[in-house]
């Protein structure tokens, strides 16, 4: 159950504090998109979201949307938010994300995603060693496959709770 567990819990995007990552040598965000950063099906991003964004590039942080929406979907987040992006096909398999590091030449201690999903962002970080940000679905609406996904992740939830690991909305860094 443990591979489950996040480092950080904010409620959302916004609460998270970015200095804190900073202190902590991360240098690259890689961020989810449905229901992390937009609505699922959102097609542009909020002005505040495109501040935040404009803010992380200013502290220097390498920002990358790791999604597997669809790839102009994608671009289109990308081209709006002046950051990069990589279309991330089999959650939570490692293989996108090895290539991830090699592409923009970054490394474990370095890297931190942030997500909604438990079940295969947060898996996924802590399979592979990079520091996992968990935040609040911005909706209760999701895809097909995340829907599936929430039904586990109440179950992990739970179980996490019922051994004192991680109770849903008790925030911290």
């Amino acid at each position: 159950m443990e591979e489950y567990l996040p480092d950080l819990y904010q409620k959302s995007i916004f609460a998270i504090d970015y200095d804190n990552l900073k202190e902590r040598c991360i240098k690259c965000l890689l961020f989810n998109v449905d229901n992390t950063i937009v609505t699922y099906k959102a097609n542009e991003p909020s002005a505040r979201l495109v501040s935040l964004f404009d803010s992380l590039n200013q502290m220097g942080y390498q920002v990358i949307l790791f999604s597997n929406i669809s790839k102009k979907r994608l671009t289109d987040f990308k081209n709006r938010l002046g950051c990069e992006s990589y279309s991330y096909k089999y959650k939570p398999n490692v293989t996108d994300f090895n290539k991830i590091m090699k592409k923009y030449l970054v490394e474990e201690p370095d890297i931190a995603i942030i997500s909604d999903q438990m079940v295969t962002d947060i898996y996924m970080g802590n399979k592979v060693g990079i520091t996992t940000v968990l935040v609040n679905p911005i909706s209760n609406k999701d895809g097909f496959i995340a829907h599936l996904n929430r039904k586990k992740e109440d179950k992990i939830m739970n179980k996490l709770r019922d051994n004192d690991l991680f109770t849903k909305g008790k925030y911290y860094e």
